[in-house]
This record gives C-alpha cells, structure tokens and sequence, in this order.
C-alpha cells in the first residue's frame, strides 16, 4: 500500500504529542541527548500540514545514538537519506506518524531548521503562503511524495535565505539547483581545464550507487562540489573536488575536505586515494597526502596519484 500525501488542518494535539514523544526519546537515548526540538509544519502553530511530527533529537555523538532502542518504540532506521552525518528514522507504515532527524550538536543543520522554523511563526504572510503551495502540491501530487517534496524546494530555500541562515551544510546533490550547480562548477574548475575532454553531465557514473555527489553550501549557495566513489571494504577514491572560483582561497576546499575524511570514516573505510591534478599536488600534501599508487585510470595525463590513511 503506497503512502499518500495529505495536508490537513493545524491540530492543537500536535504540540502534545510532541512533548510526549520527546520525553520517550529522550530517555532511550540517555546522557547522549542534548536536546530533543519540535521542527517542521507540525511545529508552527495554526499552519496546515502533513500529519507527521518531525522531530530534531541533538546528540553529543552520533555513532553513539540508541538505534535498537528507537526501534522499541516503533521507529525505523533509514541511515543518512542523503544528509551526511544524520541518523533518520520514521514511525508508521503506510502511513508515516513521525519523522526523527537526529544530529550531532554544532551541526549548522540544527540552526537551519530551527532558524526556518521561527521566521515562519514569525511572519504570518509566509506561513498562508506556504499553505496554500503545500495544499496545490498535495492535490497535483497525492501519490507522490518525492515531487510532492521536491516542487517546495524554491519556496524553502527562499526562507531559508530570509532567516539569515549562513552556516556551512554538506549534501549529497538532490535537487535540480544543487545539481545545476555541481555541474557547473565541476565543470569550470576541473573539466575546462582539461584539452580534449567534453563534459558530460549525463556521465555513469552521475547514477553509478557506488558514487556520491556532494554539495557545500554557505547558507543557500552551493560553493564547492565533490565527488566520492566506493573502491572496496576499506579504500575509497576522491574523483572531484572543486571550489567555485569566487570562493576560492578562503578555506572552503579544506573545510569540504575534512569534512569528506571524516564522512568516508564514519563509512568504514580507513584510506583515500585519488589523482590530484599537478597544479593541486601542494593543496593535499599540506593536509597529509602522500605519493601512494592508485592503479587507475585518470581523466588526465598530468596528475599525481596520492593517498592518505585516515586511521
């Protein structure tokens, strides 16, 4: 039985059924809980929404969370569903009840959503307007809950703007703008540069599961992009990484970088290899990569192949 979407009218229960909830899960995940806030439509009082309690747990380790014990009280794991470093679970089949978007403390996303959550409360005008497209999008997209979630996109992103949220956010490319931009500056920065080489946005590997695309946005401009692939067990490979030119030379490529390392560890893996461009070779020995043999074929004759062992 698919799921359906259905926005319905502010319910005075939810702020209730909230507290509730939070009280259970914050004790399944103990002394790790920092806090346990109250997110999305469900969070603002008098605005139309999915029936749905989305909840934002903050956690002082997120390799630590109690994932067994959320199961005990109906919760599924979902992994990360495209946001590196969360932990997702949902509550309700067919229909979903409850969503849980668990973070470690710091992460720029916490502010993001709770920064989102006040300029709505904050601006009534907003708040009908988001009611109205989220009522048009459930009528033209009842049976589908991905461009139901998707075709708000532009009006989000647009609130997100006027919150004044500026943090830093790693993603994995979801939405049309964030893929209009990868490639973009993926193919400024790195496949311009190279003679004989057409770019190809439609390449395997864009689908390949093995392969993950990333965006690094400040605030709702994406600035840097990479691109990781999967080897084996313990090896994976940086293919891309590249700053948009008006961002360069301020730290970003290093912040995305570290980010990435600590990512691929927290997939299991324990080294990177890659083929640096020769113009790029002082950038990742700066930051600890060395000569390490990377049996592969570059996109470019003039690279180095390089390494590093993240444990």
């Amino acid at each position: 039985m698919s799921r359906i979407v259905e926005v319905v009218p502010y319910n005075l229960e939810w702020p209730k059924l909230f507290i509730a909830e939070a009280s259970k899960i914050k004790e399944i995940l103990g002394n790790n809980c920092i806090a346990v806030h109250h997110i999305g439509s469900t969070s603002i009082a008098g605005l139309d929404a999915k029936p749905i309690l989305d909840i934002l747990p903050v956690v002082k380790d997120i390799l630590k969370v109690n994932t067994e014990g959320l199961e005990s009280l109906g919760y599924t794991a979902r992994g990360e569903l495209g946001m590196p470093f969360r932990r997702f679970f949902n509550k309700g089949e067919p229909q979903r009840t409850h969503h849980l978007h668990i973070w470690e403390q710091d992460n720029p996303e916490i502010e993001k959503h709770l920064l989102f959550r006040d300029y709505i409360i904050a601006h009534p005008t907003e708040m009908t307007q988001y009611a109205a497209i989220k009522h048009n999008l459930a009528l033209h997209f009842k049976n589908d809950r991905e461009k139901y979630t998707l075709s708000k996109d532009s009006f989000i992103i647009n609130i997100v703007e006027k919150s004044d949220f500026n943090g830093l956010t790693m993603v994995q490319a979801l939405h049309a703008r964030e893929w209009r931009e990868y490639h973009r500056i993926r193919k400024a920065q790195i496949f311009d540069r190279l003679p004989h080489i057409v770019y190809d946005p439609n390449h395997t590997t864009i689908t390949d599961p093995k392969h993950y695309h990333f965006v690094l946005m400040k605030g709702v401009d994406v600035i840097a992009v990479a691109q990781v692939e999967m080897l084996d067990e313990k090896t994976a490979a940086l293919r891309i990484l590249a700053t948009d030119l008006k961002y360069q030379g301020l730290g970003f490529g290093t912040y995305l970088l570290e980010l990435l390392e600590r990512w691929i560890m927290q997939q299991g893996k324990s080294k990177i290899l890659m083929h640096a461009a020769s113009r790029a070779e002082h950038f990742y020995i700066k930051r600890g990569y060395i000569d390490m043999e990377f049996n592969d074929v570059g996109i470019s004759e003039d690279h180095v192949d390089l390494g590093k062992d993240l444990i």
